[in-house]
């Protein structure tokens, strides 16, 4: 991987000692994403709204996002499934219902199904990531299928949160019995063993006893996966101090997700790219007074794909 190889290229150019420099000296920070995202994780558990919360991240990536009226829509499909399951329906039925919202053609959906988006199945392309986006076009990926079906489910009060693979997030449901199931929603939302997931996306038996991966997991750890659209977007336009910010502001709320250490090993080798590598030959042209940032970053991609590693997580061949 891309990143495995950027750790080892920069451990060449190092050069030993540290001296502190912050992490987001020289680097743009979003100044306000970082207090929104850190106001969401600061929301006690029992008041989190898992349906507003990922609307609101994502008008961070899109400000053109309307949160009141994507939370309308959601409540519209909040009522017509209610409807599919009928009055008394068990929790069963209700995800039974919520399958058949977004799975079956019916007038609920106006006929047309929500579905995969054959065009970009790696989920590369953002927007495509964005709830109002999938309530548009119907199409989406890892990313805003299994959100979608979380926050029509936690609105209708039951109990469901998110779970990752390698490059995948699927919804944990755990039925009125305690019986935890996983649910694909890339496949109709159907039940998936823990076994055929690791058949399709294979991981280490180290990721799945830290809970890197396979997690059931709490709101708060949901948050932070949902957050990581927002580390892709700042990536993606080369806001790495906002990549290094992110990361510092979501590990203490789920400091297992590999995922996170990557992002920063990444944003930090970027900045060493940007910032030395393409303009000193040599570590020994460095003026002295950057020194200590050239160090600091050098440390911080070192041990941060260190920890990604020792949480299980290995580079792709």
């Amino acid at each position: 991987m891309m990143y495995y190889l950027a750790r080892l290229i920069s451990f060449l150019f190092c050069v030993y000692g540290f001296v502190f420099y912050p992490a987001d000296a020289n680097a743009g920070i979003d100044t306000v994403k970082i207090e929104t995202v850190t106001s969401l994780l600061a929301t006690p558990s029992y008041q989190i709204d898992l349906a507003r919360t990922k609307l609101t991240i994502d008008s961070l990536v899109d400000p053109r996002i309307d949160v009141e009226k994507g939370l309308k829509r959601i409540n519209r499909i909040v009522r017509s499934v209610k409807q599919i399951a009928g009055a008394g329906a068990t929790s069963d039925q209700q995800v039974a219902a919520i399958r058949t919202y977004l799975y079956r053609s019916g007038p609920w959906n106006n006929n047309k199904t929500f579905s995969y988006n054959l065009d970009d199945p790696l989920g590369h392309y953002i927007p495509s990531k964005l709830l109002p986006n999938y309530l548009n076009s119907h199409s989406g990926n890892c990313v805003s299928m299994p959100f979608l079906f979380i926050a029509i489910a936690d609105r209708m009060g039951l109990n469901v949160t998110a779970s990752t693979a390698p490059h995948h997030v699927f919804v944990k449901y755990t039925n009125a019995a305690g019986k935890v199931i996983n649910l694909e929603t890339t496949s109709g939302a159907s039940p998936s063993r823990n076994a055929w997931i690791r058949q399709n996306m294979p991981m280490t038996d180290i990721a799945i006893k830290t809970g890197a991966y396979l997690k059931t997991l709490s709101k708060h750890e949901t948050i932070v996966v949902m957050a990581m659209v927002l580390i892709e977007h700042a990536m993606e336009e080369g806001r790495y101090g906002t990549v290094l910010n992110l990361v510092k502001v979501l590990a203490p709320y789920y400091p297992n997700f590999a995922d996170l250490y990557v992002s920063q090993g990444a944003a930090a080798y970027k900045i060493l790219e940007t910032q030395f590598y393409s303009k000193y030959p040599r570590p020994v042209d460095i003026p002295t007074s950057k020194q200590g940032y050239f160090r600091h970053l050098n440390e911080m991609n070192q041990r941060a794909f260190a920890k990604a590693e020792a949480l299980g997580w290995r580079p792709e061949s």
